[in-house]
Protein backbone atom coordinates (compact mmCIF):
# COMPACT_ATOMS: atom_id res chain seq x y z
CA UNK A 1 0.00 0.00 0.00
CA UNK A 2 2.75 2.28 1.12
CA UNK A 3 5.07 1.20 -2.09
CA UNK A 4 1.71 2.40 -4.32
CA UNK A 5 1.56 5.73 -2.88
CA UNK A 6 5.28 6.55 -3.34
CA UNK A 7 5.30 5.15 -6.90
CA UNK A 8 2.23 7.24 -7.41
CA UNK A 9 4.11 10.23 -6.38
CA UNK A 10 6.90 9.40 -7.99
CA UNK A 11 5.25 8.85 -11.01
CA UNK A 12 3.19 11.89 -10.29
CA UNK A 13 6.07 14.35 -9.92
CA UNK A 14 8.08 12.99 -12.50
CA UNK A 15 5.30 13.40 -15.19
CA UNK A 16 4.78 16.67 -14.48
CA UNK A 17 8.39 17.68 -14.85
CA UNK A 18 8.14 15.75 -18.07
CA UNK A 19 5.26 18.04 -18.95
CA UNK A 20 6.93 20.94 -18.96
CA UNK A 21 9.39 19.41 -21.48
CA UNK A 22 9.42 19.99 -25.12
CA UNK A 23 9.72 15.73 -25.78
CA UNK A 24 6.13 15.21 -25.38
CA UNK A 25 6.29 11.36 -26.90
CA UNK A 26 8.92 10.87 -24.58
CA UNK A 27 6.80 11.81 -21.65
CA UNK A 28 4.02 9.90 -22.76
CA UNK A 29 5.93 6.63 -23.35
CA UNK A 30 7.63 6.65 -19.76
CA UNK A 31 4.34 7.97 -18.03
CA UNK A 32 2.61 4.81 -19.75
CA UNK A 33 5.95 2.74 -18.80
CA UNK A 34 5.34 3.53 -15.04
CA UNK A 35 1.45 2.33 -15.85
CA UNK A 36 2.42 -0.51 -16.68
CA UNK A 37 4.86 -1.30 -14.11
CA UNK A 38 2.70 -0.24 -11.73
CA UNK A 39 -0.24 -2.98 -13.17
CA UNK A 40 2.20 -5.72 -13.45
CA UNK A 41 3.66 -4.95 -9.72
CA UNK A 42 0.05 -5.16 -8.23
CA UNK A 43 -0.98 -7.88 -10.32
CA UNK A 44 2.30 -10.11 -8.99
CA UNK A 45 1.66 -8.44 -5.02
CA UNK A 46 -2.14 -9.84 -5.40
CA UNK A 47 -1.20 -13.17 -6.96
CA UNK A 48 1.37 -13.58 -4.44
CA UNK A 49 -1.22 -13.02 -1.39
CA UNK A 50 -3.62 -15.96 -3.14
Amino acid sequence: MIADLMLATFVHLRYRSYFCCEQQEEQVLFYQTCLDYARVFKRKSFTKHE
